[in-house]
């Protein structure tokens, strides 16, 4: 990671996405409730954890959260970027090269985060990444 480049377009999606409303709220929600079994109350189930969380990005512009428009590009480039990261993946497991420098022309991203999300995406699974693409909005 480089933080001294690292973009700060994104930074307010990431919070809403990551924070309130997004995992912490949820997570912190689940295991409050006292009725909810154990096992749904310490277990991640992506399609409904990531889910939630991408409501969460959208919902900060569905109610007018996001500050300016730079801020509301940064949710946007969050989507593309997750968009391509699912694309690519699964056609390029056997050379990063490609699937990097197309990912690098398009998004405002740098490259050094497409070669760890490559690197995370072939090393471990695609389930969160198939999760995203399954609780899009229509």
């Amino acid at each position: 990671m480089d933080p001294e480049h690292r973009l700060t377009l994104n930074i307010e999606a990431i919070a809403y996405h990551e924070g309130i409303p997004g995992h912490h709220l949820q997570i912190s929600l689940a295991q409050e409730l006292p009725d909810l079994p154990e096992f749904r109350k310490h277990a991640g189930y992506t399609a409904f954890v990531e889910g939630w969380a991408l409501y969460s990005e959208r919902l900060g512009k569905e109610v007018g959260r996001y500050q300016d428009p730079y801020s509301e590009y940064g949710r946007l480039e969050n989507e593309m970027w997750r968009a391509i990261r699912s694309s690519s993946t699964p056609a390029s497991t056997t050379s990063t090269g490609p699937a990097i420098k197309w990912s690098s022309s398009s998004i405002a991203t740098p490259p050094w985060t497409s070669r760890m999300s490559k690197a995370k995406w072939t090393a471990t699974s695609r389930g969160p990444a198939s999760a995203r693409l399954q609780t899009r909005p229509a």
